[in-house]
């Protein structure tokens, strides 16, 4: 939402950017801090204190133990999330629609993004404000489409059968092809048999008849399983990210999505020295004075809980990058995660050369082997890809990360945690811009230095970088939005949420 608020301001819209009141709204604030153009953060209701669905531990989908879980769970655990989400969403709907009504505060058009879609659509519908809605997950013809017109045949970013998410988009020819289009088939029924036995459709039209609205039809009078949840609200426009380079070109979209790629193009990509930081910056100044010196930038983003093996192949794989093949490495680490592995890293690395103090939720930045390794919270990803330092990102592939990876022309060693980022891997590798990291990062270092010398992971990420910003997805989504406020007569203003 941010991402879109910079370039809504930037194209001369005033944006009220909504926030859950407390973190989130800070958050937002710092971000879109620098920002040109006129962005207003509005605090609303108040800050989840639920465990947001991203949280998870690394999740191998290619095992029995997932196969058999999808089988006799179909999506369970992801729609038990999703019907609970909506339920604790809807203390947000009040709030915003009393901004909706309010003469002075009434925006001309709303953008959702996919974690409100429901409750800013509902409240937009109720207010009689167009809406449309930002889905931050990538593009899905078979979630788009509701598994029809020949599309459950395509591996999808949401599946009940974990496995099906890493078959390749064109199925192979001979036994290996009709084995993935049963296990897609089989997915597709699933998937239909899990939504529906899961309530959602249920506690959807509850809360629309609480909050004054006619409910959702339970007949196929829309066909698209996914509509009826909410995922995204029946008729209303989608800004979709992703499609071509993160899916091959052709596939089916539907007439109310328009895909834009990404945001993380030229017309955002404002990246400057202070985003970094002064302590960053002079890292990168001695990693440039190291002369020759590889930059590998591991994250594994807000919600990938790595378990103490996995932190201790990590803290091994850096040492051994280091000292046997000269990489400097700098690791995105939150707080719970720097308590959590600081033992490994020490192990592995030995002593700090350097400390920070620590901030108020006891984060640090600490840096290992005089500097070769540094471990910090709250690295600034994006401008840091963008500043050409970077020559590869280890990430748990969420879109996000992968979108300014790509943007930026750095090809990925993708280490997916669950939800999307298996399929979100399977993409970007096929694009010929990643490579998979090994399971459990044992071995990290030899995968990490293979894929420093690989000429063509470098040219794919470049063509990636390059369809990218042809696409110059952050003018599409503002000329998206604008289409939709095209009746106003004076200058729109825009909220966000």
């Amino acid at each position: 939402a941010t991402k879109l608020a910079r370039a809504l301001a930037g194209a001369g819209h005033a944006v009220d950017l909504a926030a859950p009141a407390g973190r989130p709204a800070v958050t937002a604030a710092r971000d879109v801090a620098a920002s040109p153009g006129d962005i207003t953060v509005v605090p609303i209701g108040v800050e989840s204190k639920a465990k947001p669905a991203s949280v998870r531990a690394v999740s191998d989908p290619t095992t029995y133990a997932a196969l058999l879980r999808g089988l006799c769970d179909p999506m369970g655990l992801f729609l038990r999330q999703l019907r609970d989400f909506h339920r604790t969403m809807d203390v947000f709907f009040a709030p915003l629609l009393e901004r909706m009504m309010a003469p002075g505060t009434r925006p001309d058009v709303i953008v959702a993004t996919h974690s409100t879609m429901t409750v800013a659509t509902d409240a937009a519908e109720r207010a009689g404000i167009p809406a449309l809605v930002l889905q931050g997950f990538p593009y899905d013809p078979a979630h788009a489409n509701g598994l029809g017109n020949g599309t459950w045949a395509i591996p999808r970013s949401l599946s009940a059968l974990p496995h099906t998410s890493t078959y390749p988009t064109d199925a192979p020819a001979g036994v290996a092809g009709l084995t993935q289009r049963f296990w897609l088939l089989l997915d597709a029924c699933l998937i239909k048999w899990g939504v529906y036995r899961s309530g959602l459709l249920a506690v959807v039209n509850t809360l629309r008849s609480k909050r004054g609205l006619e409910p959702i039809a339970a007949d196929e009078k829309y066909p698209n399983v996914f509509d009826k949840v909410g995922m995204p609200p029946v008729g209303v426009p989608v800004i979709a990210l992703g499609g071509p380079p993160f899916i091959p070109t052709g596939l089916l979209v539907p007439p109310r999505y328009r895909l834009v790629g990404a945001l993380d193009d030229a017309v955002t990509a404002d990246s400057t020295s202070a985003e970094l930081g002064a302590e960053l910056q002079d890292w990168l100044s001695r990693a440039e004075a190291a002369g020759g010196s590889k930059v590998l930038l591991a994250s594994f983003g807000t919600g990938t809980e790595l378990s103490v093996a996995e932190g201790e192949a990590l803290a091994a794989g850096l040492g051994e990058l280091a000292e046997a093949h000269g990489v400097r490495s700098i690791v995105s680490m939150r707080a719970s995660e720097q308590v959590k592995h600081f033992a490994a890293l020490e192990h592995a690395l030995g002593a700090p050369s350097w400390v920070s103090e620590a901030g108020d939720d006891g984060a640090f930045s600490a840096e290992f082997l005089g500097g070769a390794v540094r471990v910090q919270a709250r690295v600034p990803q994006r401008p840091l890809l963008l500043s050409g330092n970077v020559d590869l990102f280890l990430s748990h592939c969420g879109f996000g990360s992968i979108a300014e990876s790509l943007s930026a022309g750095v090809p990925l060693l993708a280490y997916p945690a669950g939800l999307d980022q298996p399929f979100n891997a399977a993409r970007i590798a096929e694009a010929g811009a990643a490579r998979m990291a090994p399971k459990g990062l044992r071995g990290l270092a030899a995968a990490a230095a293979e894929a420093l010398r690989d000429e063509a992971l470098r040219e794919g990420a470049a063509r990636a970088a390059e369809t990218l910003r042809q696409l110059e997805g952050a003018r599409r989504a503002v000329e998206a939005v604008e289409l939709e406020a095209a009746k106003c007569s004076h200058r729109p203003k825009f909220g966000a949420g």
